[in-house]
């Protein structure tokens, strides 16, 4: 140990010898701190993205299904509801395309990279995995087959064909409605259980 220096308070500190070997060890260990605090905001940065698609994708539907549906009905006339139908999913869906790309992407970067794939994850990834494909696969069949169709009938007018249609929608959204709170509660509670 050599003389003591100063500190602030004007007491007489250790002063150490740091040999060559000590720095770069020092050196080498904040690069590892700094790229595991890297790693982990991107952990954390992709689990936010991924909890707020899936709340905009289920809340949505939500909201759709328990609040503007039964209004809508109860004010207006197929020639106004339809049309103010059309307009709220051609809206709302441009969000949940965003949102599914986003689950896709962040949940299997997550799964394939900081998770160490799909062999080394828990029982809960596997199935919120499954439910979220399937919730994929109805709402692509609910997108390109009655909205489509729903679409075409209010651009001629066919209030009936088109309430058919609109009919068709609410059943897979309501389909859709309970996989999504189903994988909530899966991701929520399922890292408590087994």
């Amino acid at each position: 140990m050599a003389a003591g220096i100063r500190n602030d308070r004007g007491r007489s500190a250790p002063r150490f010898h740091i040999h060559h070997e000590a720095r770069r060890d020092g050196a080498v260990d904040s690069v590892i701190v700094i790229l595991i605090k890297g790693k982990q905001m991107l952990i954390a940065i992709a689990i936010t993205l991924h909890l707020l698609a899936a709340l905009v994708w289920v809340g949505g539907m939500f909201f759709a299904y328990m609040a503007l549906r039964p209004a809508a009905a109860s004010v207006l006339e197929p020639p106004l509801r339809l049309p103010l139908w059309e307009a709220t999913f051609q809206r709302f869906f441009f969000w949940v395309w965003i949102a599914i790309a986003l689950l896709l992407v962040t949940g299997y970067w997550l799964v394939l990279g900081p998770y160490g794939g799909f062999a080394e994850a828990r029982p809960f990834i596997h199935t919120m995995n499954a439910i979220g494909l399937l919730m994929m696969a109805i709402y692509g069949h609910l997108y390109f087959v009655p909205f489509k169709r729903m679409r075409r009938a209010i651009a001629v007018q066919d209030w009936p064909e088109a309430g058919r249609n609109l009919n068709q929608i609410r059943i897979i959204v309501a389909v859709n409605l309970v996989l999504g709170l189903i994988t909530v509660v899966v991701a929520v509670a399922g890292r408590y259980v087994g």
